[in-house]
C-alpha cells in the first residue's frame, strides 16, 4: 500500500471506506431508551434518550420549544389507564463520537449520531399494578435493510415500572456504552453492551429484542395530517400499550438475528458482550434488552433500540522504519558507519493494532529472519545488503511490507588536542587529528560553549571565564558518517589585574568589614591567601574581617592558580578605622509606679559629642540629661544613642518596670435619709487597672443585701436597692477585685446604717 513519507517522521495513513450502493443517508430516527430511578417510594426520575442521524440536518428533537411538541404518556392499571401526559423539556444534546476500535476503519464523513437526553420527575403512588412511560416517534431511516417499510415505520421507546420495583423503590440499570455506529465487514466483532447496577442482590439477564413499531407518516410532507394523531409522527397521547414489533425480512434476519454474519452476531446473555463476524454490508435494526432480577424476581428490563452501520474497509497498518533516507515513498535506507551491528527502530503505524512483525534480510544467499518489533542484524562487513518488513504476515488485511536497503560504510574517528599559556589569559589552539576509513573528512564542526560554534578545521578559542571547559568536536566524512567526541579543557588562567572591592573604605572600631575579590578569572578553584592588617589572615574567595582597633591598614591577596601560577597585590591604607564614643547612663528612680513614673537620666558615656534619647517611643530628646514622665505600664525601655563627629556611634538600653497602682477605702457608716449628704455606701480609691470587681453587703444573719460588679454603684440602704428600707444597724461589706499582676485583693468592712 503505497503512502506519501517524509524523513524520520510518523506518516499519516490513507485508505477508504465503502457501503453498499444505498448510501447511509438518514431520515431521522437511529435508536433510543429509557431508564428510572427511584428517588423514594413513588417518586421517580425519568431518563430518556433518543438517538438520531445528525448528516443532514434535519428537524431538532421534540420538546416545547421544538417545531413538534413532545410529550410522553403515562399508563396506569397495567396500561388501561392513561393517567397523565408530561410535557418534555429540551434536551441535552451531545454528538456520539464516531469509535470504531478498528485500524482498518475510517468512518465516512456522512455518518453522524447524535443524542438527545430527557429527564423529567414523575409521582406514582405505590400500585400493585405497573405503570408505563411511553415515547413515540416516527420515522427510521429509509435505508434499513433488515426490517419492512424502514420509511414508514417509527418507534416506541418505553419503561415498564412493575409492582415489585414500586414496593422496593428498585432503580433499573443503565447501559455503559453506546455501540459504534460503523462495523467493519469481514472482520471479527466484540462490543461490551454490558449495563451497571448498584441494585443489591441483582442480576441482569442479557438478549436481542424486537424493537417495537410507533406512529406513522400522518403530519409529514409524504402524508398531510395531524401529527400527534396515534398515526402521526408524534402521537400525544401515544398508543396504550402493548405495542407492535417491527417485523423483520426473512429468513436472513429475525430477532436474534438482526444482521447477518459468519460466524452469527450474538450476544452473551451473562456479560452483554455482542460477537461475530459481519459479512452483508447495509444498516441494520437492532434492539439489545437486559432484564433485572432482584432476589430472583423480575424487576425491570430496559431496552435499547439501535442501529448497526457495515462497511467494506481497506487496510490501514502502515510498515515503516526510521531511515535515513527514502527513495520512491517505499524504500527505507538506512546507514550505518563503522559498525556491522545495526539496530531497525520500527515505526510502524499503528502498533497497538499491529500483532506481528516479520523482519527479513538477504546476505549472501542466506536469510536472516527477526519477528521482533525492533531488529538488531550483524551484517559481515562493509557493503550493501537489501531486507524487508512485514506487519501483520499473516493477516488477511490491515498488513504492509516495507523494502530496506542497509548501507555499512568504514568508521570515522573524532579526535583533536589543544595548547595554550597556562599562567596567562589568552586564546587556546585547537588542532583536529581525526581520521577517516573512507575517502576523506569533508566537515568539521566545533562547540566551545552554548552558540560559540565555527566550521574552521583548526581554529582557536578564547575563554571569558576560567573552569573546566567541554569542548566537542564533530566531523564528517564523504559518506555522510559522523563522529563526535568531547573533550574537558582545563582554563585556569591567573587574572591581567587583581581588583579587590571593600565593603566599606572606613567604619567605627570595632567594624566588620567585607572583601570582594573582583579580579577576572578567579573562583573557589583558586588558593587564596589575604593578610588585613591587622594580624587577621583568611583563605576564603569573599572573606570579611572585624577591626577591631582604629587606624589605617593595609590589604594584602596572594592568588595561587591550579597550575601554580602565583600574582600577588598590596592595597595600601585601603580601610581606615575610627575611634567611637562609648555609650552608658543610668537612670533613677528604678522601682516605678502608674502614679510616679518620673524618670531621669544621668549620663555615663564616654567620648560623646551628641546624644538621643528615646523614651519608651513616647518622646525623644538630644541633650545630655533629660528627665520624662513615662505614660504606659509594664515593661518599658530607655534607649541612649550616642555621636562623635567622625560619624560614629554607639547606644545602650535600660529596661524598667512600671507597676500599676492601685486602692479602695470602705467608709464605716452611711445616713440614707434622702437629705442628698452619705445617701450611699460607696467606697473610693484607684481602680483603673483592676478587673473582676465585685462588692457585697451582708446582715448579722448572714443574708446577703446587696451586690454589684461596678466600682460606681453604691448601696441605698434597701434590699438589693429595690426592696424595702431595712433597719438600722451594723452590715458587713466585703469588696474582691484582682490586681493587674493578677493577685486576689479582698477588703471587709463594717457598715452602720443610720437613721
Amino acid at each position: 500500500m503505497a503512502a506519501k513519507i517524509h524523513y524520520k517522521f510518523f506518516f499519516p495513513i490513507l485508505l477508504t471506506c465503502s457501503l453498499l450502493a444505498g448510501s447511509l443517508n438518514a431520515t431521522h430516527i437511529i435508536g433510543g431508551e429509557m431508564t428510572f430511578e427511584c428517588l423514594s417510594p413513588g417518586e421517580y426520575r425519568v431518563t430518556m434518550k433518543v438517538y438520531r442521524d445528525c448528516a443532514l440536518g434535519l428537524a431538532a428533537f421534540d420538546s416545547q420549544a421544538g417545531a413538534l411538541t413532545g410529550e410522553v404518556s403515562v399508563f396506569s392499571e397495567g396500561g388501561n389507564v392513561l393517567k397523565k401526559q408530561i410535557a418534555l423539556s429540551a434536551p441535552e444534546i451531545e454528538g456520539i463520537p464516531n469509535n470504531t476500535d478498528n485500524p482498518c476503519l475510517v468512518v465516512p464523513p456522512n455518518i453522524c449520531v447524535e443524542s438527545g437526553t430527557y429527564t423529567f420527575d414523575v409521582s406514582l403512588p405505590v400500585s400493585d399494578e405497573s405503570y408505563y412511560i411511553v415515547y413515540q416517534r416516527c420515522c427510521r431511516n429509509n435505508t434499513i435493510n433488515n426490517i419492512f417499510e424502514p420509511q414508514s415505520t417509527g418507534a416506541t421507546y418505553f419503561i415498564e415500572i412493575t409492582p415489585y420495583a414500586q414496593q422496593n423503590c428498585i432503580s433499573t440499570p443503565t447501559f455503559d456504552n453506546f455501540p459504534p455506529p460503523v462495523i467493519c465487514s469481514g472482520f471479527d466483532l466484540e462490543f461490551d453492551h454490558s449495563a451497571s447496577d448498584d441494585q443489591p442482590n441483582s442480576e441482569l439477564v442479557y438478549s436481542y429484542y424486537t424493537p417495537f413499531v410507533g406512529g406513522g407518516l400522518e403530519g409529514s410532507p409524504q402524508l398531510p395530517g395531524n401529527p400527534f394523531s396515534v398515526n402521526g409522527v408524534a402521537p400525544q397521547p401515544t398508543s396504550f400499550p402493548p405495542y407492535t414489533e417491527v417485523l423483520f425480512i426473512p429468513p436472513l434476519y429475525s430477532r436474534n438475528t438482526p444482521l447477518a454474519g459468519d460466524p452469527a452476531v450474538r450476544i452473551n446473555s451473562s456479560t452483554g458482550v455482542i460477537s461475530g463476524r459481519p459479512d452483508i454490508l447495509g444498516q441494520f435494526v437492532v434492539g439489545v434488552q437486559a432484564e433485572q432480577y432482584v432476589n430472583g424476581q423480575l424487576a425491570s428490563v430496559i431496552r435499547r433500540d439501535f442501529q448497526f452501520n457495515v462497511t467494506s474497509c481497506e487496510p490501514t497498518v502502515f510498515a515503516q522504519i526510521e531511515a535515513d533516507e527514502i527513495i520512491n515513498e517505499r524504500e527505507f535506507v538506512v546507514n550505518s558507519c563503522g559498525n556491522t551491528e545495526v539496530t531497525f527502530n520500527n515505526q510502524s503505524f499503528q502498533e497497538q493494532f499491529i500483532d506481528e512483525y516479520r523482519w527479513k534480510f538477504f546476505v549472501e544467499g542466506d536469510t536472516l529472519l527477526n519477528s521482533d518489533r525492533n531488529a538488531t542484524v550483524n551484517f559481515p562487513d562493509t557493503g550493501t545488503y537489501e531486507g524487508i518488513l512485514i506487519a501483520n504476515p499473516d493477516a488477511e488485511l490491515c498488513n504492509d511490507t516495507a523494502e530496506i536497503r542497509v548501507n555499512i560504510f568504514p568508521f570515522v574517528e573524532a579526535k583533536f588536542q589543544f595548547d595554550y599559556d597556562t599562567c596567562s589569559a589568552g586564546p587556546v589552539e585547537f588542532e583536529d587529528l581525526s581520521f577517516t576509513g573512507g575517502s576523506q573528512l569533508v566537515g568539521w564542526d566545533w562547540e566551545f560553549k552554548p552558540e560559540e560554534t565555527t566550521d574552521l578545521r583548526n581554529p582557536s578559542f578564547e575563554f571569558s571565564t576560567s573552569g573546566t571547559k567541554e569542548v566537542l568536536l564533530e566531523v564528517t566524512d564523504d559518506n555522510n558518517c559522523t563522529d563526535t567526541i568531547t573533550k574537558e579543557v582545563p582554563y585556569f588562567p591567573l587574572p591581567p589585574i587583581i581588583v579587590v572591592e571593600p565593603g566599606k573604605f572606613n567604619g567605627c572600631a570595632p567594624e566588620e568589614i567585607s572583601f570582594t575579590n573582583r579580579s577576572d578569572f578567579v573562583t573557589e578553584d583558586y588558593e587564596i591567601f589575604w593578610d588585613f592588617g591587622d594580624g587577621n589572615t583568611s583563605e576564603e574567595l569573599n572573606p570579611s574581617n572585624l577591626y577591631e582597633d582604629p587606624g589605617a591598614y593595609d590589604v594584602f591577596i596572594r592568588i595561587i592558580s591550579p597550575f601554580g601560577c602565583v600574582g600577588e597585590r598590596r592595597f595600601r591604607s585601603i580601610v581606615e578605622v575610627f575611634r567611637g564614643p562609648e555609650a552608658g547612663f543610668s537612670v533613677s528612680p528604678t522601682e516605678l509606679t502608674s502614679i510616679e513614673s518620673q524618670v531621669s537620666v544621668t549620663d555615663l558615656s564616654s567620648l560623646a559629642e551628641g546624644w538621643q534619647y528615646n523614651f519608651n517611643n513616647e518622646a525623644n530628646y538630644f541633650f545630655r540629661e533629660p528627665s520624662h514622665t513615662i505614660e504606659d505600664t509594664g515593661r518599658v525601655f530607655v534607649e541612649q544613642v550616642v555621636f562623635k563627629g567622625n560619624g560614629c556611634t554607639d547606644s545602650a538600653r535600660i529596661y524598667l518596670d512600671v507597676v500599676p497602682f492601685t486602692s479602695f477605702h470602705l467608709p464605716n457608716a452611711f445616713t440614707p435619709n434622702g437629705d442628698g449628704v452619705n445617701d450611699e455606701y460607696r467606697g473610693t480609691g484607684i481602680l483603673e487597672h483592676i478587673s473582676n470587681f465585685r462588692m457585697t453587703i451582708w446582715n448579722r444573719w448572714g443574708e446577703k443585701v446587696f451586690e454589684t460588679s461596678n466600682p460606681e454603684t453604691g448601696w441605698n440602704g434597701r434590699k438589693f436597692n429595690t426592696g424595702d428600707m431595712l433597719d438600722q444597724g451594723i452590715y458587713v461589706a466585703v469588696v474582691e477585685y484582682e490586681n493587674p499582676d493578677g493577685s486576689r485583693e479582698v477588703i471587709k468592712e463594717f457598715a452602720t446604717l443610720i437613721r
